[in-house]
């Protein structure tokens, strides 16, 4: 028969609270009561940060260790974006700013052709050549227009001056002058549009 191992005697007196903890450790497991109670004395007098162990810090999963996306590049992307717009404003027909008084002036010259034409079958009918003198007056504004050149108010002027007078000496009245130069002070009014008048040199 195998005999059973013989136990640590305990230390007497104050030998318990000399040993240590692996020591004490043995002699609890051995039923000891000294020994146990010293043990779990000391287990409540040690801190827990020098019992238990520091926890390990913990990785970050895996896709949080991926690389953060590039930041958009906006600068980049506006400068295209202008530069697209200025070739587009290259590439789009610049506006003409002689189109109006052009456009006027060959208002003018149609306007003139047909009061001309007009006054020549009156002048067969009564023999008065005044709206032939209308009809050449605003073809020659309307030329002087069409060449966007600032003498055409100044003829203007002075033709439609010369129809007053014409057409005072005619009726011999203010409002008989105004209604025989009708065909050349309505067409006057282009003075006061300065899209027409802008351009003009």
């Amino acid at each position: 028969m195998t005999q059973p191992p013989a136990q640590t005697p305990p230390p007497p007196g104050n030998g318990i609270r000399s040993l240590g903890l692996v020591a004490l450790h043995r002699l609890a497991q051995e039923g000891n009561p000294a020994a146990r109670v010293e043990l779990d004395r000391r287990m409540r007098n040690v801190p827990a940060a020098d019992v238990l162990p520091a926890p390990r810090p913990r990785k970050p999963p895996a896709a949080s260790r991926q690389p953060a996306p590039a930041p958009l590049q906006t600068s980049h992307a506006a400068d295209a974006h202008a530069e697209r717009l200025r070739l587009m404003a290259q590439l789009a027909p610049e506006r003409d700013p002689a189109g109006p008084p052009r456009l006027v002036g060959l208002v003018l010259l149609a306007w003139g052709i047909l009061l001309a034409l007009g006054g020549l079958a009156l002048l067969v009918q009564h023999g008065n050549a005044y709206y032939v003198f209308c009809g050449l007056a605003c073809v020659a504004v309307g030329f002087l227009l069409m060449r966007c050149s600032w003498w055409a108010a100044h003829v203007h002027v002075g033709l439609l001056a010369l129809a007053l007078a014409w057409g005072w000496q005619s009726d011999g009245s203010a409002l008989g002058a105004l209604a025989s130069a009708l065909p050349l002070l309505v067409p006057l009014l282009w003075l006061a549009v300065p899209a027409v008048r802008a351009p003009l040199r």
